[in-house]
């Protein structure tokens, strides 16, 4: 019985074995991509969308390395896609995890292998021993030229909080900005913050913002990735003397999302944060404000 039973599993291994010989793809159809969003996480995309289909497997894990800026080696990590099982896997699935200290101030990171996982005996299948995919970061940190820790202000001088670091509701009515009130700010145009610029926002435990059905309801921090509900315009709004259309700390601002609805801070602050105005008035200007480093020493 013990006998048929093992040569049972091994059949079905070896078949699934064939079936992924077949659909084996070569290590130029994927990529690994770094989002360099918090000083303490990394996201790391794999685009399954060239995989014959991929939603049948089950799981699916990256292995990277990680270098200086003097290409010394650091240390390697696994990401593993554990919890989203079928039917839930889709194109761009995204890799999170707390990185140890020592890779900190890494500067470059190596994509090593793409592990797929498909049926409920758990093969393993690594095609992709030999890929490599550098991806380039910025030396001497994580936070890139286009992402900037910010806190925003509202009309009443409150300012947002993402209520638990993040999963939940954003609200303005904390008097007093700290960790739950920082937010980091990533500039999809490059560059300059400027006037017109796509954004979005990550709380500190790595939440996107979300705006409701893309607009007309709450303003949530409950997103793992931007997206198309997640990403905002933010527009500069010519207060005293800056004339320019740079946005910089102290700047006023509005943010509206792709559907055109505006952010407010009802009553000015002190409540909730939607994302459903249509015109512009006190509610709906903020104020981009610089953390101090005692708030960022706790990131």
């Amino acid at each position: 019985m013990k006998r048929d039973l093992w040569i049972r599993e091994i059949s079905c291994s070896l078949i699934a074995l064939l079936i992924f010989y077949q659909r084996s793809i070569s290590a130029q159809q994927w990529f690994v991509s770094l989002y360099q969003s918090n000083p303490l996480y990394i996201e790391v995309i794999v685009d399954l969308s060239v995989v014959p289909n991929f939603t049948k497997f089950d799981n699916v894990g990256c292995e990277i390395s990680f270098y200086d800026a003097q290409n010394n080696f650091i240390g390697e990590d696994y990401f593993n896609l554990t919890g989203n099982k079928l039917p839930k896997m889709k194109p761009g699935m995204i890799y999170r995890r707390i990185l140890p200290h020592k890779f900190h101030n890494a500067s470059t990171v190596v994509g090593k292998g793409l592990d797929l996982v498909r049926g409920p005996i758990g093969n393993k299948f690594d095609d992709f021993s030999s890929a490599t995919t550098r991806v380039a970061g910025e030396s001497g940190g994580w936070i890139s030229s286009t992402t900037l820790y910010v806190h925003i202000r509202a009309y009443n001088n409150e300012y947002f909080t993402a209520e638990n670091g993040g999963g939940g509701e954003i609200n303005a009515d904390r008097s007093t900005p700290w960790t739950w009130e920082t937010f980091t700010l990533t500039d999809l145009n490059g560059g300059q913050l400027m006037s017109g610029d796509r954004v979005y926002f990550r709380t500190m435990n790595a939440f996107c913002w979300v705006a409701e059905n893309g607009g007309g309801g709450r303003l949530l921090a409950t997103g793992t990735r931007p997206g198309e509900w997640g990403t905002f315009i933010i527009d500069k709004q010519h207060v005293f003397t800056e004339d320019d259309d740079e946005i910089r700390y102290g700047s006023f601002f509005t943010l509206r999302t792709q559907k055109g609805y505006y952010i407010v801070a009802e009553h000015g602050g002190g409540a909730e944060v939607n994302a459903n105005r249509f015109a512009v008035g006190g509610w709906e200007v903020f104020t981009l404000v610089e953390p101090s480093q005692l708030v960022l020493n706790q990131f």
